[in-house]
């Protein structure tokens, strides 16, 4: 775990600001050239389920956008034969090792709905075993081996797959997820594993082998994108103006000058006043200004969870590589966090989620430190969260007074 002050004059490398996009991919292409289904959840819906829905979640290992145009998912029970008769067309864009969701129908429980899904499939799962072709086009398959057979999982005690067994048997409570490489498991594939953010890129044609349970975590096309070795690019859009920037990803070049060639002043931290700082490392946050728009890629290594130090009064800190919703944030002691955390688009807003590439400023009243994962282990107390607090006294860095050099 990652601690950092982010208002001493610190290494490591910043990121930018994003107005209202953001992409995270990793940077090694995988040899795969073809979307996989990476994970078959048949349970939503049934006792227990965490999910309303039965889910199919595609991925894809290259290094291309893949337009899906006329495409189907297929599917068959474990026990059938002869030409597959749930056919449910589709169409759209999986981004280059990025996620895809098609949402399978409803059973009559299930503890949340799916994130939203990319694609919507009028068909039903069986919990526990099934067979599913991933086509592109919609002309009805017998099996794993067709002209238009892209993929094809056969899990639990279904009577084709690829290769010479099928997937396990997933259940009302666990899917069957696509390992990353051959030495995946259940633990490395889960938050906090060694394969968490390397994609699902293993596919040696035999699903007995290709796949392990887990438990269900559908991902749609605003999930970002993982690859191999677990390194990710996050891509921030930045607008014309004075930007909230921070560093979501740990990497290997720190210079300000380097990450930001087109910005138009240096970045700015703030410990009582403001000072111009050379580098930059993840959890802290900044000011920076462009003078034209642009996309900036940074590639590194996921640092979650974070664990920032914020000190007695105002902070700026920053954001790991994946959403944090504010309600998730851990505070240590609990309790020294004062008011709301504030965004900036032109003017402070209150945030309700800590996005990557971007920063906020926060009150803390003893200082302490607060703790960013993707899913948060603990909630801020709904008392610190005032209806209508003073906005942070942090000015912009737009006045030779505001700066300390």
């Amino acid at each position: 775990m990652r601690q950092c002050n982010p208002f001493r004059r610190i290494g490591g490398r910043v990121f930018v600001f994003a107005l209202l996009l953001f992409v995270t991919f990793p940077v090694n292409a995988q040899p795969l050239s073809h979307v996989v289904i990476s994970e078959v959840y048949g349970g939503g819906g049934n006792s227990g389920a965490p999910f309303t829905h039965d889910f199919i979640e595609l991925y894809n290992p290259t290094a291309s956008d893949i337009v899906m145009g006329g495409w189907s998912i297929q599917y068959q029970g474990g026990g059938g034969s002869g030409p597959f008769t749930a056919v449910a067309k589709f169409s759209g864009t999986i981004r280059a090792n990025g996620f895809f969701l098609v949402q399978a129908n409803p059973g009559s429980g299930g503890a949340a709905p799916l994130p939203s899904p990319d694609a919507v499939a009028a068909i039903s799962l069986a919990a526990t075993a099934g067979k599913i072709a991933l086509c592109s086009d919609s002309i009805p398959v017998a099996g794993p081996v067709g002209p238009g057979v892209v993929d094809f999982v056969g899990y639990g005690t279904a009577n084709l797959f690829e290769g010479t067994g099928a997937a396990p048997a997933p259940g009302n409570t666990v899917s069957v997820e696509r390992k990353a490489d051959a030495a995946s498991d259940a633990a490395s594939m889960s938050p906090g594993g060694a394969d968490e953010l390397s994609g699902n890129g293993r596919d040696s044609d035999e699903n007995g082998a290709d796949f392990i349970r887990r438990d269900p975590e559908p991902q749609n096309d605003s999930s970002g994108t993982e690859g191999p070795g677990g390194d990710v690019v996050v891509m921030v859009a930045y607008d014309v103006r004075w930007n909230l920037v921070s560093l979501p990803v740990s990497v290997a070049e720190p210079s300000a000058t380097a990450l930001f060639p087109d910005a138009a002043t240096p970045l700015y931290a703030y410990d009582g006043g403001y000072l111009a700082e050379t580098v930059a490392v993840p959890g802290a946050g900044y000011w920076i200004r462009f003078d034209g728009m642009d996309t900036v890629a940074f590639t590194g290594q996921a640092t979650h969870p974070d664990t920032i130090e914020l000190q007695p009064g105002w902070n700026l800190f920053g954001s790991i590589a994946e959403p944090v919703p504010v309600d998730g944030i851990v505070q240590i002691p609990d309790g020294h966090i004062t008011g709301m955390i504030f965004g900036y688009d032109d003017g402070y807003q209150a945030a309700d989620t800590i996005r990557p590439g971007k920063a906020y400023w926060v009150r803390s009243g003893s200082g302490g430190s607060i703790v960013l994962a993707p899913t948060g282990s603990a909630a801020l107390p709904a008392a610190t969260w005032e209806p209508s607090p003073a906005s942070p006294e942090g000015r912009r860095p737009g006045r030779r007074d505001d700066l300390r050099k």
